[in-house]
């Protein structure tokens, strides 16, 4: 059997009261060895998405967390990643990447990230394995998000060097920016009342979260370095259900770890994972009683 030449990630979920997490209760999701990453927790608290595979294969998988048995959502072809899951528990938005570029796939980002241009977002219903084609353009789409009403999608498109956040209408399929901004704009997350996105920069030096209203105003910096004498990478954010507070991941604590911190930046602390070094990529269940990761395998 060949050796995986890329590192080993795993996906985990854990029982929770919100930020209290009970480690003893963490089980990691039974997929084959591979580099896996970017869970996210069906709503409903039945299933975990996730994306990754071995070598150079990259696909959407399907967790069920009653037989703790994994499946590949997505055909082996391209690449497909980034899922995300609608309201109803029922449908996954992703992005493929119909072209394979040679080479090593993983990890998915920093130099690597030129293998999976151009890309486009997709939705699968994961009853009947029925996909549908949500954007056809000269972009680059990735990191959709659904709406808390079911009927739009925001995501990341590329233009040149910039990357922005958009919204589609699910019925029309009329697409807008929402900003326009000579930057890298990452990893939109709906407030659950659907007036305004979290998201965090990405780039040269820091990255922090922000927020912007989905009409494109009221841009707010959420969090920032701090007292900290290195650069500080905050990412992923995920709203809590009452939208008072952003669950994301950061290396401010000197290795990766989950964080929260208040909507308006306040009262930011790290949550206690006891046993899960270098957790990243955290998501909640609607109800906020299971909690989704990845991890490193050490």
């Amino acid at each position: 059997m060949p050796v995986n030449p890329h590192p080993l990630r795993d996906v985990w979920v854990v029982r929770c009261a919100g930020e209290h997490v009970y480690p003893d209760t963490g089980f990691r999701i039974n997929a084959p060895d591979g580099f896996f990453t970017h869970p996210a927790l069906s709503p409903d608290g039945t299933r975990i998405a996730f994306w990754g595979g071995q070598e150079n294969s990259a696909r959407v998988w399907l967790g069920d967390l009653a037989t703790n048995e994994a499946y590949p959502l997505t055909p082996g072809w391209g690449v497909s990643g980034h899922p995300a899951w609608a309201p109803d528990s029922q449908r996954i938005a992703f992005f493929r990447n119909p072209l394979r570029s040679p080479g090593a796939l993983f990890p998915p980002w920093g130099e690597n990230e030129s293998n999976y241009s151009p890309r486009d977002i997709w939705v699968i219903d994961v009853r009947t394995g029925v996909e549908t084609q949500i954007t056809q353009d000269d972009r680059d789409n990735e990191r959709p998000a659904w709406s808390p009403d079911g009927e739009r999608i925001a995501y990341v498109s590329r233009e040149g060097r910039f990357k922005n956040l958009w919204v589609i209408e699910l019925a029309t399929g009329a697409a807008r920016p929402i900003t326009v901004e000579e930057l890298i704009l990452y990893r939109p997350a709906w407030h659950p009342d659907g007036t305004r996105l979290a998201f965090n920069n990405k780039g040269a030096g820091d990255h922090s979260l922000w927020s912007v209203d989905i009409d494109g105003s009221n841009l707010i910096r959420i969090t920032s370095p701090g007292a900290s004498t290195g650069a500080v990478h905050d990412h992923g954010p995920f709203w809590s259900r009452d939208g008072e507070e952003i669950l994301f991941h950061s290396d401010r604590g000197a290795r990766w770890g989950i964080w929260i911190v208040g909507a308006s930046g306040d009262n930011l602390r790290p949550v206690e994972l006891a046993g899960f070094p270098q957790a990243a990529h955290a998501s909640w269940n609607r109800e906020e009683t299971l909690m989704g990761f990845d991890a490193p395998r050490e």
